[in-house]
Formats: structure tokens, C-alpha cells, sequence
């Protein structure tokens, strides 16, 4: 397989002796006319939508999930008592494809509307070797790991072998080539192969989709999870061409696009949950767009019925399913950290959800054949768990979807009207969520050690750094709200600040060993969500003080190791830049910590009445909107 690089994209790539494409002097000729120019498959008994296949003007559009309460449930439970009354359902009813409706819509570029055409034609223009060239694909420097770098390694490929004839022929090449990629995306995505290779195969080649070029962008860009954006890609910009906003605006499109004609499919839903993710990085959590992706993200889960998956005994794993769990999971996790964040109702929650848990197995088995792909999940344990030791995209979906069950009910606590909690039902909580980080594989669990041994790899300790805080942000928040609900205060809640404040610095302490640029774009958000909370605490103990001497919760913990850890964290929210995402925040956390900070080291008033002796001026209270976070109350409460 060649490969598409700078240089190759201007080439001579139209291979006319394999492929045979839509005559540019015939582009107002029907969609049908053009499907039947499209290159012919290499292997028809390998093509997916081949046999059967709707016809090219054909639209699929899926129906979306249905539960108990919908109108047609009883229908179905009807239809299902008159089979076994009368046995099973007539040849003619047996045909009838409840899942998927077709109804015959033509598709030519020239008949839709002229900004979904201008839309189409942006996104296209930044394709290696075009006008706006944003991106190239240089000779592959590893083997692909998962899924998604076959996926784009092969999409790639198929823009220089299947359709460089087109991209060499400016706008009218241009607009031939998405009116094949619209043609294409009306056909109903499979997702019932037993492997990967099959269902692979709806995305390039001549069934090249909309989704398609939409994974390349979100790709490019390293949106995915946490493990996988710290990977190398095939795929990279142009030099000088770096955009965050560019790939937003592009993937974008390739969803609209592709909404346009579908209903909606997992690649799809993938694509909208990774376009929420890159929204919050470039807006920050706290920004509408953010927000409305996301939702839109769960609304496309919901009709799917990504949120209902079974979980039956026995289960035979496969890509498909394994593939629908991780996505599930993913978007679940997603919704948590926002409310933890931003204290907004949530999307959904887990009282209406039933997502299993996907198996600890690696990219590489996911995306293999069959048997591998069995002979990986022979090494996984009754609890799902991988019994090999390794570290996977997997293991770490499993372990902070764990931690957003238990958020969740926090979350609903926290944030819920009329819902009440006793004292034993919070100290049940923060037990469960103890015993479920201590069941973790030792691949994601934290050792101070491991910060000073070269021999660890630092996306890995990265990944058990985010882990344990995901961990001590749930036992932060019990303990904040066993305090609400009038629990005696024995010091945890102090001891739990110190310890995630401590953390969080252990990030910026060491960054040096976290410089990827992947890791420090999360910075700003680490210190906001993990940082600045526990900060708040240790500033309320510097104002009031609770013990002398070291703590007796926490053996590190005395007044000089809070003033020190305090200070460091003054200088990490001076380094995250005003410009950037939650900048203003981070400036009017770091400010009111610097004033505690200056009375108290300068200040020969009695410790009791700091904060009356505190000059605030004007400064600006941060608001952190959910008040599990915000440990600024104080600030309210006396000004």
C-alpha cells in the first residue's frame, strides 16, 4: 500500500487503468448515473453493502431506539403473544425491517441547497494537494494500533489511489467527488460484522462517506481518549497550518454533512463526542458550544439506544459490541467531568442508563481478525479486567466509567431537588468508590515512586495521575457533603484537600516529563477541576485554623507544607495564560490565594481574624458554579 505525502499529493494519481470515474462533462447527471460510474470493488464478496444493497438513490434512514413508554411498545408486545398463539410471523411480515426505512431520494451536488454545497467544497479544498491544502500523510512510521488508525490509514490511502483522478481537476473534480461521498453516506452503516475488517470497509475505498473524511480531521487532531491522544499520527498538518479552530470547523461540517443524510450511526456519534471534546479544549468546559455539542452528543446516544445496551449472560464479545460499550462508556464518563465542573443538570444519568462495561483488551486485538480477536478475550477475568497487566484505552474507559457511577450518584445528591441522603448512605458511597479504585490493576494505580523512575512511561503515569484525582475528586466530594448534611467535621475533608492539591502540582512539578503537547493543552483544566477546589480548603484552614503541628489524618500535612503547596499553586495558575480557556478564572483563583497567602506570612495579626484583616479591594470572586467546587464560599458569605 503507498502512502500519500506532500509531494505525492500534486502527483500523477489518478491510476485510469484500475478505476474509472464520473465524466466531468455529465456532472448534472442523476446520482444513479454516477453510482454506476464509481470503481469498481476489488473483492465483491467482501463489500458490506454490496449484497444486498439499496439501490444508489436509495436513503436509509435508521429508526431510533424505542423504550417501554414509547406508542408502538405495545404493538410489539401484541405482535409477539399472536406468534406464540398462532406460531411464527407470516413470510410477508418476516420482511419487514423494522430498524431501517428506505425511501428513494435522489442526491445530486448541484440540487442541495448552496451552503451545504459551499460546506462540502470547504472541507474538500483542505485535502492534501488542494487550494487550501491543510494536511498530509506522510510514509506510515509504525503499524496502525486500532481501529481508527486502519480507518484513517486506509481513507487516506483511498483519496490518492480511488479519487486523486478527481482531486487533480479543481472544482468540478471537486464537486463529482462529494456528490459520490453524499451518494455514499445515504447507505445504512452496518454494524452487526463479527470483525472490524468488514465494518471498516462502509468507510473507504469506493464506499468513502462524509464520516470518513470527518475521522481524518478529528484524528489529525488526537480527540479520542487519553491513552490514544498520546500516540503518534500518519497523519499531520501542513507546517504553518496548525489550527485547532481549522479541524473544529472541518469535522463540523463532515458531521453536518453527513446528518444531512443520515439518521445517525456509532462512526457518527464517535465523531460528535470527540467534536465536544475538541470544543471544550478550545472554548473550555464552562463555553455554550461546548455545552451544546455535548448535548447533542447524548441525544444521538439516547436515539441510538447506546444508552440501553444489554448485558447478556453469557456474552460473546465482538467488535461491534465491544466498540458500542467503549462509545457508551466514553460519553457517559464525558458528562460526568462537565457537571463536576460546571454544576449543570446533567444529560443523563445512570437511572436511565445500562451501559456494561467494555473488556480490558488492547486497540490491536480490537481491531483484529476474528481469532485473535477471541484469543484476546481469553485473557480477560470474570470482572472484565485483562489478566496480561497491560495498559489500554480500555483499561482506563473501564476505570473512570467505574468512577462516574459513583460520581453520579453524588452528582445527584449534590444537585437533585427533594433528594434526601442519610450519613450512612454518603459514608456507603465514598466506601464503594475506596473499594473499586483499591480492584483497579496495578498498571493504573499511583506510586509517588514512579515520578523520580525514568523506566515508567510518562503517558502512563500521566494516566495514573488523572486516575487517582478522578479517584480523591468522589472522596472530595462525599466528604463535602457529609459536612452539608451535618456530619461532625473530623479533619478528611482537609486531609483529602491537601492531598489532591498536592497531586494536581505533581503535574506542573514534573512537566518536564508531561510535555507533550497533547497532555499540556489539559493543564488548565487539571488545575481548575483538581487544584483550585483542594486550594480553596487549605486557604479556609490558613483563615481559620483547625490543628497545630502535623495533622492527624495526613503525616505531610503541617502550616508550612499547606503555605508551600499553596505558593506552588499560585505559580501554576500564573502559568496557564490569560488567552486560554478558563484564563479568568485561573487569574482570580491565583490572586485570592496570593492575598491569603501575603497577611498571612506578612501579617502579625492574630491568625483568627485574618480575614477581616485582609484588604480585597475589588478583587473578583471566582465562580465555579457548583458548590461542591467552590471553596470560595467564604468569600460571599463575609464580604
Amino acid at each position: 500500500m503507498g502512502h500519500l505525502g506532500r509531494r505525492a499529493a500534486t502527483a500523477d494519481l489518478s491510476h485510469s487503468g484500475q478505476c474509472h470515474y464520473p465524466d466531468l462533462t455529465t456532472l448534472s447527471a442523476s446520482s444513479k448515473d454516477l453510482e454506476q460510474r464509481l470503481p469498481p470493488s476489488s473483492d465483491p464478496a467482501t463489500d458490506p453493502v454490496q449484497s444486498p444493497r439499496p439501490g444508489p438513490t436509495a436513503s436509509n434512514r435508521q429508526l431510533g431506539y424505542r423504550g417501554y413508554t414509547s406508542h408502538n411498545s405495545i404493538f410489539e408486545e401484541t405482535e409477539s403473544h399472536l406468534e406464540l398463539l398462532v406460531g411464527s410471523a407470516p413470510p410477508e411480515a418476516n420482511q419487514l425491517d423494522h430498524g431501517v426505512r428506505q425511501d428513494v431520494r435522489r442526491v445530486s451536488f448541484r440540487d442541495l441547497p448552496v451552503p451545504l454545497r459551499e460546506t462540502c467544497l470547504l472541507v474538500l479544498r483542505c485535502l492534501p494537494g488542494q487550494s487550501n491544502e491543510q494536511i498530509w500523510f506522510r510514509d506510515r512510521q509504525q503499524e496502525p494500533k486500532g481501529w481508527a488508525d486502519v480507518a484513517v490509514d486506509r481513507i487516506m490511502y483511498s483519496l490518492q489511489s480511488t479519487y486523486g483522478h478527481l482531486l487533480k481537476r479543481g472544482d468540478a473534480g471537486l464537486e463529482a467527488m462529494a456528490e459520490i461521498l453524499c451518494i455514499n453516506t445515504t447507505r445504512a452503516v452496518r454494524d452487526d460484522f463479527p470483525n472490524s475488517q468488514q465494518w471498516l470497509e462502509q468507510f473507504y475505498g469506493k464506499n468513502l462517506r462524509w464520516e470518513s473524511l470527518g475521522l481524518c480531521w478529528a484524528h489529525l487532531v488526537r480527540v479520542s481518549d487519553v491513552l490514544d491522544a498520546l500516540r503518534p499520527r500518519d497523519i499531520e498538518w501542513i507546517e504553518g497550518k496548525e489550527s485547532l479552530e481549522t479541524a473544529r470547523t472541518c469535522l463540523e461540517y463532515c458531521i453536518t454533512m453527513a446528518r444531512h443524510f443520515t439518521n445517525g450511526n456509532v462512526l457518527l456519534l464517535d465523531l460528535s463526542r470527540r467534536l465536544s471534546t475538541l470544543s471544550s479544549i478550545i472554548d473550555g468546559d464552562e463555553s455554550f458550544s461546548s455545552h451544546a455539542s455535548h448535548g447533542v452528543t447524548i441525544a444521538m446516544m439516547a436515539y441510538l439506544g447506546l444508552h440501553a445496551l444489554e448485558d447478556k449472560k453469557p456474552y460473546k464479545p465482538t467488535f461491534s459490541s465491544e466498540y458500542k460499550r467503549r462509545l457508551a462508556t466514553q460519553i457517559f464518563v464525558s458528562d460526568k467531568l462537565g457537571i463536576a465542573f460546571t454544576g449543570r443538570p446533567p444529560f443523563i444519568t445512570g437511572r436511565y442508563c445500562s451501559i456494561p462495561l467494555p473488556l480490558d483488551i488492547c486497540d490491536e486485538d480490537l481491531a483484529s481478525e476474528e481469532a485473535a480477536f477471541e484469543r484476546a478475550c481469553s485473557f480477560v477475568d470474570e470482572a472484565g479486567w485483562n489478566t496480561r497487566g497491560g495498559l489500554y484505552p480500555a483499561t482506563v474507559t473501564r476505570a473512570r466509567a467505574m468512577t462516574s457511577f459513583v460520581r453520579d450518584e453524588l452528582l445527584e445528591i449534590a444537585l437533585g431537588k427533594g433528594v434526601f441522603a442519610t450519613t450512612d448512605q454518603l459514608l456507603n458511597i465514598k466506601t464503594r468508590q475506596q473499594a473499586i479504585v483499591s480492584g483497579f490493576p496495578e498498571s493504573l494505580k499511583y506510586r509517588p515512586e514512579h515520578l523520580n523512575d525514568s523506566s515508567i512511561d510518562n503517558g502512563k503515569l500521566y494516566i495514573a495521575i488523572i486516575i487517582q484525582l478522578d479517584h480523591l475528586q468522589n472522596i472530595f466530594f462525599a466528604e463535602r457533603l457529609l459536612l452539608q448534611h451535618g456530619n461532625a467535621d473530623t479533619g478528611d475533608l482537609l486531609a483529602t484537600s491537601f492531598e489532591l492539591v498536592c497531586l494536581t502540582l505533581k503535574l506542573w512539578t514534573h512537566k518536564d516529563r508531561f510535555a507533550d503537547t497533547f497532555i499540556l493543552r489539559n493543564f488548565q483544566w487539571l488545575v481548575m477541576a483538581y487544584g483550585a477546589p483542594g486550594g480553596g480548603i487549605l486557604c479556609q484552614e490558613l483563615l481559620y485554623p483547625s490543628f497545630t503541628g502535623t495533622h492527624s489524618k495526613h503525616s505531610e500535612m503541617t502550616r508550612s507544607t499547606i503555605v508551600q503547596q499553596l505558593s506552588l499553586l499560585v505559580g501554576f495558575l500564573a502559568w496557564v495564560r490569560p488567552t486560554k480557556p478558563n484564563g479568568d478564572l485561573c487569574a482570580d483563583t491565583r490572586a485570592i490565594i496570593q492575598r491569603i497567602l501575603d497577611h498571612h506570612l506578612n501579617s502579625g495579626t492574630d491568625r483568627s481574624s485574618i480575614f477581616d484583616a485582609v484588604d480585597w479591594g475589588s478583587l473578583a470572586q471566582p465562580d465555579f458554579n457548583f458548590d461542591l467546587l467552590d471553596t470560595f464560599e467564604w468569600m460571599r458569605n463575609d464580604i
